[in-house]
């Protein structure tokens, strides 16, 4: 599956600057990205990849707080190879603060080389709709980009 859009590049005018984070070996983090499709909207059946899933990175959670509700919100969250591995259909976009999480651990999925959390419209398109999207991960000592803890 292709993302059409992109909020993770930069260089694009409709992506603003995600939190930066630090990735540690051994401790949980929470990667997350604020997405605004009234910047660039969807249509039907359109995805857009939301955040970065680093190699080697298991990622036990990911879930939505919608900030700006869209009436005709309904989407899933997925992966780059199923759009909606992490919750299906969800409407949770009617509402501002709704808060949509996968259930802790059961889609949890372990990524050996570089993915994306990707959102993809499902029926109507999001055009006003403004989330918040985030992932709850641990990374792999093996990534030679994971900071090692210092000893003591």
């Amino acid at each position: 599956m292709a993302a059409t859009y992109d909020f993770t590049d930069k260089t694009k005018a409709y992506v603003a600057d995600a939190p930066s984070v630090t990735l540690e070996d051994n401790r949980f983090v929470v990667m997350r990205n604020v997405v605004d499709f009234a910047e660039q909207n969807l249509a039907a059946a359109q995805s857009a990849q939301v955040l970065i899933i680093p190699a080697n990175t298991l990622v036990v959670q990911a879930g939505i707080r919608c900030i700006t509700a869209d009436a005709n919100a309904n989407y899933n969250l997925g992966d780059l190879g199923t759009d909606n591995s992490w919750f299906n259909e969800t409407t949770a976009g009617d509402t501002a603060n709704a808060v949509v999480m996968s259930t802790l651990g059961t889609n949890a999925t372990f990524y050996s080389s570089a993915n994306a959390l990707v959102l993809t419209s499902v029926a109507n398109g999001l055009d006003t709709l403004k989330v918040e999207v985030f992932m709850v991960c641990l990374p792999s000592a093996i990534d030679d980009k994971v900071k090692k803890p210092m000893s003591n």
